[in-house]
C-alpha cells in the first residue's frame, strides 16, 4: 500500500534532514520549476502525476451549510525522494 504526505509534511520532513524549507517555500520551489501549475493553484502538472510523484483527490466540505469542493496535492513516497533530489541538485550549484 502506497503511503501519501502532504507537502507540509513533505516540507517538515525535509527540515528533520537540514533541508531548511517549509510549506510556503516549498510549494513556491515546486512552482518556479514548473512542477505545480499557478492556476488552478498548487495542482501537479499531468506528467508529475503520472511519474509516480503526486496524486491530487478531491475533497468536500460544508462551511456554513454550503457545500465546498477542494482539491488537495498529495506527494507519493517516489515524490518525497524526487523533491529530495532536487534539492540536494539546488544546493550542489
Amino acid at each position: 500500500m502506497q503511503r501519501f504526505l502532504n507537502v507540509g509534511d513533505v516540507a517538515k520532513l525535509l527540515a528533520s534532514e537540514g533541508i531548511e524549507t517549509g510549506q510556503n517555500r516549498l510549494f513556491a520551489m515546486l512552482r518556479d520549476e514548473g512542477v505545480l501549475q499557478d492556476k488552478p493553484k498548487n495542482i501537479p502538472k499531468q506528467r508529475f502525476v503520472e511519474n509516480g510523484y503526486f496524486k491530487v483527490i478531491k475533497q468536500r466540505f460544508k462551511k456554513k451549510g454550503i457545500l465546498n469542493l477542494t482539491t488537495k496535492t498529495l506527494v507519493t513516497e517516489r515524490g518525497v525522494e524526487w523533491i529530495r533530489k532536487m534539492f540536494q541538485r539546488e544546493a550542489s550549484c
